[in-house]
């Protein structure tokens, strides 16, 4: 969504759809429906209510039309040739609205609401044409409430795929914004460099446009593709926790224990890991305000996951990108798993991490596996819940006799349990994908040894 209308709307909410919507349709040439798809597609992720979203976006188009309607019966339509042009309504405009207002009669001002042009100026024409207020009421009535829904509801339905929003408002004659001075958080290894640059290319940016990187922590999934994007843009500036940006500069170590996990599946999964120079880096140690894609975020250390995590939040729109602090979620409302793998896993700090997060007052959390989610403290609540159930499982397979190897089976059999009685097989062996069993009880091993020693 652009972070232009993310930003009215952290301001003001349903305000947006009414005044878009209500300005739109007096016969002002602003980007209404634009408005009622964002706040149909927040209304996705929990950040408002759809039934109110339609319910403002009813009552501003009526009011909206029945004003232009006035001002059309009152000023007549040679207000509208005289001035038209200033906003929009040219000759080519009014023709069409006559020959939609020949061929259809009154039912025109049902049509045009679906009609880009023909919707923002109906209602002021309708007014000069002479058609009688009761009729138009009808038409304007049940036109407002069945696009109302039907555009909040493809805004919903599409909630995830704003690239496809916009190339259907483009079709529509709306506005659309080209980002510049974009940033990335958690760019993804290298083995999927060919898929974020057609993402970027979908949205209009090229890796030459963007100014910063920032990394929530420096495992593979996460910044494996830094160095290679730097190596493209060298103007690139990469924030990274002070913990991790020796590891980007020198990424041996990196490299090696990644290795001791993943074995011959390294190159396959995330391809080559190149050095960032030093001189690109911009260290954090959290507590920092740092400006990124035109915007300031505030960091947090947030460890747990990583010795070596940050998050970051946009006071503005309330989005906080919070790594793998809040877990993997592989879809709105599914069940959220923790990821615990070697080398650092610290629930204690995990669970401050947590709190930090709260503070923030976030309205929706973007995790890097994956997507925004809504509402926060929920979600924050249910991934601690789940630390907890995961932690105490290993903590019970290392008091049990017999190998590694046998403990950490029985505690892949509770989780496929735990996983199978709350989701379809499908999703559940998804899950297992995105986050190995065998890797989480090794972190969650490792950490439990320390902490008797």
């Amino acid at each position: 969504m652009p972070e232009w209308l993310l930003d009215l709307f952290a301001r003001y909410g349903y305000a947006v759809v009414f005044v878009g919507v209500f300005l739109e349709n007096t016969g002002l040439p602003v980007p209404g429906e634009t408005a009622l798809l964002g706040g149909a597609a927040l209304a996705h992720f929990g950040r408002l209510s759809l039934g109110w979203v339609i319910v403002a976006a009813i009552v501003a188009a009526t009011l909206g039309d029945n004003l232009g309607f006035a001002i059309g019966r009152r000023f007549g339509r040679g207000l509208a040739e005289r001035h038209g042009w200033r906003v929009g309504l040219t000759r080519a405009r009014l023709a069409q609205f006559d020959r939609f207002f020949e061929r259809h009669g009154a039912r025109t001002v049902f049509i045009a609401r679906f009609i880009t042009g023909l919707r923002v100026f109906c209602a002021v024409l309708a007014g000069a044409s002479g058609l009688a207020w009761p009729t138009f009421i009808f038409y304007n009535a049940a036109g407002a409430i069945v696009w109302s829904i039907a555009v909040a509801m493809a805004g919903y339905s599409l909630a995830y795929s704003w690239d496809t929003l916009e190339r259907w408002m483009g079709r529509s004659g709306l506005i659309g914004l080209a980002p510049r001075g974009a940033a990335l958080i958690d760019p993804g290894p290298s083995s999927t460099l060919a898929s974020l640059g057609a993402e970027l290319d979908r949205a209009g940016i090229a890796v030459a446009d963007l100014r910063a990187i920032l990394l929530t922590h420096i495992h593979l999934d996460h910044a494996g593709a830094t160095g290679t994007l730097v190596r493209a843009n060298p103007a690139l500036r990469v924030y990274v926790h002070e913990k991790g940006a020796p590891h980007l500069v020198d990424p041996g170590k990196l490299i090696a224990s990644a290795t001791r996990l993943w074995g011959d599946d390294m190159d396959r999964l995330w391809g080559e890991f190149r050095p960032v120079p030093a001189g690109n880096l911009v260290v954090v140690a959290g507590g920092e305000r740092i400006p990124a894609g035109g915007r300031d975020l505030e960091v947090a250390y947030t460890p747990g996951h990583a010795s070596h995590h940050v998050s970051f939040f946009d006071t503005d729109s309330g989005i906080a990108f919070v790594g793998d602090t809040a877990g993997v979620r592989l879809q709105a409302g599914g069940y959220i798993m923790p990821p615990t793998p070697p080398p650092d896993i610290d629930l204690e700090a995990w669970r401050e991490s947590f709190a930090r997060i709260d503070r923030w007052r976030a309205g929706t959390i973007l995790v890097t596996h994956f997507g925004p989610h809504a509402p926060v403290a929920a979600h924050l609540t249910e991934m601690a819940d789940h630390l907890e159930l995961t932690s105490g499982l290993v903590k019970a397979s290392l008091a049990r006799p017999g190998s590694d190897e046998i403990r950490e089976a029985w505690f892949a059999d509770r989780i496929r349990l735990e996983l199978r009685r709350r989701m379809s097989e499908s999703d559940a062996q998804a899950y297992e994908v995105a986050g190995r069993l065998d890797l989480s009880w090794r972190g969650l091993a490792r950490y439990w040894r320390k902490k008797e020693l």
